[in-house]
């Protein structure tokens, strides 16, 4: 028998199972957890093991955005409930609040910056699909548009003007967008 080493294991058990299936397969050998070696001398894995102050500053930050999100979806998306069971209702306010927009674009912005700092860092390419073209321009150095499945424009971000938008978004036969 051949001995593979996984990254990751899925355990799709009913809820009461699940942990007496877990501790059955541990028994009988079939899953062993541990903590993985990390070598933090190594540069990729240093940077994990020392965060600096703001970065720290940064995770306070982006936790306490991350815990309004999950209050927000807690509020309006209660685990589970029933397809049918009614949703609170959610004001016109609530949906188009500036406040929500800038830290949703504030979060985004981080995350770009993230994706700039791997690139540039780790020499890692980034693929991203993003409907925010503000946010494309800014952070990407080239730019695929397709609309209806088909390339209308492949080329530098500094070279797209209001034209390329309008070729990329352009209305169709039927009159609607179709990017």
């Amino acid at each position: 028998m051949a001995i593979v080493k996984m990254k990751r294991l899925q355990l799709l058990a009913l809820r009461p199972d699940r942990e007496a299936l877990l501790r059955r397969l541990q028994s009988l050998g079939c899953v062993e957890i541990r903590e993985p070696d990390i070598d933090l001398s190594d540069p990729e894995w240093a940077g994990l093991g020392k965060p600096g102050l703001s970065d720290l500053e940064t995770a306070r930050e982006q936790s306490l955005l991350l815990g309004n999100a999950l209050d927000v979806l807690r509020r309006y998306a209660p685990a589970k409930d029933s397809l049918f069971a009614p949703r609170p209702e959610l004001t016109e306010g609530e949906l188009f609040s500036e406040a929500v927009y800038a830290q949703g674009l504030d979060a985004a912005r981080q995350v770009m910056e993230d994706f700039v700092r791997i690139n540039r860092e780790m020499g890692i390419s980034i693929l991203l699909n993003i409907h925010h073209v503000e946010l494309a321009l800014e952070y990407a150095s080239r730019v695929i548009g397709i609309r209806a499945g088909e390339i209308v424009y492949d080329g530098p971000a500094s070279q797209v003007d209001q034209a390329v938008l309008d070729e990329i978004y352009r209305e169709n036969a039927s009159g609607e967008g179709q990017p």
